[in-house]
């Protein structure tokens, strides 16, 4: 019952159509990580006064998107539907739940597509959030090229100085076979040198013996 200027008003609520086609979707945050974050910081651009083309590092991959749904007359009657492009194209089951949570996602483009619901099912507003989860710089072409460059590098250094290594010690064998050899030639000449001597010796002797040379 209300009081009006003309009397006492009587509204039956039972017979009130709560159907309405101006139901709103909203977006009230993002969380990166689970903290909220300036989208500026992460090359977004703000598009319908939407955050769009937003770009995270591979180390910032857990995003929560909370939405809103604006009714005024029957928001609880509002379910939410979501669609992640880039991960599942089909839509997911219609949920009360006003918010959706990717977690560890890997490198890609992605666009989170939602849509707000009444209880007969019908569509009644949606919109779309693109962003791209970078890739590791661990896995990128350029690193990748740079550490077989490096490692090539490296497997080169270790082959040259063992090539010298081994120049080094065959040089030394050389030089060690090559004293032994002069040793053993000199050897070889002293012992030549003494057997001639003896040889001399001996034969001066019987020399002096067959002359019957006693004095000498």
């Amino acid at each position: 019952w209300f009081g009006t200027a003309s009397g006492l008003v009587h509204l039956n609520l039972k017979t009130l159509n709560r159907q309405s086609k101006n139901a709103r979707l909203k977006l009230n945050n993002i969380l990166l990580n689970y903290e909220t974050f300036d989208y500026s910081k992460y090359d977004g651009e703000i598009i319908g006064g939407t955050p769009q083309n937003m770009e995270f590092p591979y180390n910032k991959n857990n995003l929560q998107f909370n939405f809103d749904g604006v009714s005024l007359n029957n928001y609880e009657d509002l379910s939410f539907q979501f669609r992640i492009e880039g991960l599942d194209d089909t839509w997911m089951p219609p949920s009360k739940v006003p918010y959706i949570t990717l977690s560890g996602l890997s490198a890609g483009h992605y666009t989170v597509h939602v849509r707000i619901l009444l209880d007969d099912g019908s569509s009644v507003d949606q919109l779309s959030i693109a962003f791209t989860i970078n890739q590791a710089f661990y896995k990128t072409w350029w690193f990748i090229s740079f550490l077989g460059f490096f490692v090539s590098f490296l497997i080169f250094l270790f082959m040259r100085m063992r090539i010298k290594r081994e120049q080094e010690k065959n040089e030394l064998e050389r030089t060690e076979f090559k004293a032994r050899l002069i040793t053993l030639e000199q050897q070889s000449l002293n012992a030549s040198m003494n057997r001639h001597f003896i040889f001399n010796s001996l034969n001066s002797i019987q020399y002096f013996i067959n002359i019957s040379d006693k004095l000498s």
